[in-house]
């Protein structure tokens, strides 16, 4: 199963992966600012440009247009755990 229904970033299968732009507008809305903390992290979806990527900024809200790629930032990596 694919992990990712936007066409801004290759889907995945992987079990560890980064949120993409769609992906992140539905975690984010699930959270309050208070869990935002101050901390940039990084999406998977590539930027406006050949080497920017998406991120989700301070305050929760996603910057699409991205930020050069060799910036340092946090990750947020999604895990997937099947309990079975």
């Amino acid at each position: 199963t694919a992990y990712s229904s936007d066409n801004s970033g290759k889907d995945t299968e992987d079990r560890v992966f980064l949120l993409s732009t769609d992906e992140a507008y539905s975690f984010i809305s699930a959270y309050t600012e208070e869990n935002w903390r101050g901390v940039w992290w990084w999406l998977r979806t590539k930027g406006a440009y050949y080497d920017s990527a998406a991120y989700v900024r301070e305050d929760g809200s996603i910057a699409s247009m991205g930020r050069s790629a060799d910036d340092s930032g946090a990750v947020r990596p999604v895990i997937i755990i099947k309990l079975e």
